[in-house]
């Protein structure tokens, strides 16, 4: 609850963030406080005050326990691993906003969540056997904001003596999330167009109160998957959600063959509830994506325009493509249909009047052949 000594690497102030038992609502039960799969975690008394930020909430599975027999006696130790998260797997997150240090979190467990840890016993022989013992759960919190309105700073706090069990009330409910928005590279995207050997996936889900589910366990969070085998392992980690109810994902894949490939996108909740979504696309060297061209960057009579590629030369009998310019504002003053090249654009709008200076965006979209293409924006500047 106060601030420690900033070291000079960091450039923030360390606080401490208490995990009490009055944060997580829950009943006492022997050494743990035990709580339902559905609960909320926060902070309203003990608090720093003059902190706002944003706060994450990661629960985790228990830490796995081995027992060893030698002469007909059991000794059990823990096996400790320097790197925790080897010996503890995420189950969910939530995230929220601190408000002059006050703060909570809505958290509903995956459907499958490991409730236990197993115990491993070997006998004399080396034979090992394996069984299932109920143990507590730890809940990591960090958040980041300002202190006093100006100064960065960060805290962190954990818990292991947490012990999640099966809801008791009535089954919860809710609906399956929805992807909106999956697109690659720019919205401008369409099925079948033409990207390079690398591209950046985007999606934008709606979640409904059973959230997001980002399990470290096998199977049970979402997936994207190339051609139906190619698993990017850490897209589900790369989805974040957010306080909106949304969650959203940029995510890089690379060495893409050339060809056509479908990308499916999976996406899961806590009650296990899945949404999908497959894109396609070609994939080709850079030297075949159509590109723009301008002979001047500074255009004060006329902006001469080309549209050049390998593509375009091998489909100048069959294209069917749209030149959009932009203003400064990034509303369109000009479109055009199937324009030859080069184009000589006169600085009109499409009401045929001049023009203001500033910097303007060009831009094709369009068929070119049996693919869907677009090019990258060219930026240029009218200076009368």
């Amino acid at each position: 609850q106060h601030a420690q000594p900033v070291a000079v690497v960091i450039p923030a102030q360390r606080l401490d963030l208490a995990v009490l038992a009055d944060h997580i609502k829950a009943q006492t039960l022997g050494q743990f406080n035990v709580i339902d799969h559905r609960f909320v975690a926060g902070c309203g008394e003990e608090t720093v005050a003059p902190f706002n930020g944003r706060i994450e909430l990661r629960v985790y599975d228990c830490k796995e326990i081995v027992s060893t027999k030698h002469n007909g006696s059991y000794s059990q130790d823990l096996e400790y691993i320097e790197d925790y998260d080897q010996q503890y797997r995420q189950l969910t997150s939530a995230v929220g906003t601190v408000r002059d240090g006050k703060w909570s979190a809505d958290i509903v467990m995956p459907y499958s969540t490991y409730l236990t840890y197993k115990e491993k016993t070997q006998d004399e022989s080396g034979q090992e056997t394996e069984s299932v013992v109920e143990a507590n759960n730890r809940i990591v919190i960090s958040a980041e904001g300002l202190l006093n309105g100006d100064t960065k700073a960060f805290a962190t706090g954990v818990t292991d003596r947490i012990r999640i069990l099966p809801g008791t009330e009535q089954p919860f409910t809710a609906d399956a999330p929805v992807i909106e928005e999956y697109y690659l590279d720019t919205p401008d995207f369409r099925d079948g167009a033409l990207v390079g050997t690398s591209a950046t996936v985007h999606a934008k889900v709606r979640l409904s109160e059973s959230g997001l589910c980002n399990s470290d366990n096998v199977g049970e969070s979402g997936s994207l998957v190339l051609d139906g085998s190619r698993k990017f392992n850490g897209a589900s980690a790369a989805m974040m959600a957010g306080e909106d109810g949304y969650a959203t994902l940029s995510y890089p894949i690379a060495d893409l063959t050339a060809g056509r490939h479908t990308l499916t996108l999976s996406v899961r909740d806590n009650l296990g509830q899945l949404a999908s979504a497959t894109l396609s696309f070609v994939s080709g060297k850079f030297d075949q994506r159509p590109r723009l061209s301008i002979e001047e960057e500074v255009a004060r009579t006329e902006a001469v325009i080309d549209f050049t590629g390998d593509l375009v030369d091998a489909t100048a009998d069959d294209r069917d493509v749209t030149l959009y310019i932009t203003d400064p504002k990034g509303n369109t003053v000009l479109k055009v249909d199937n324009p030859s090249f080069p184009y000589n654009w006169n600085l009109k709008n499409a009401q045929n009047g001049d023009v203001t200076d500033g910097n303007y965006r060009a831009v094709i979209r369009g068929r070119l052949g049996t693919l869907y293409t677009y090019t990258d924006p060219l930026n240029f500047v009218v200076i009368r």
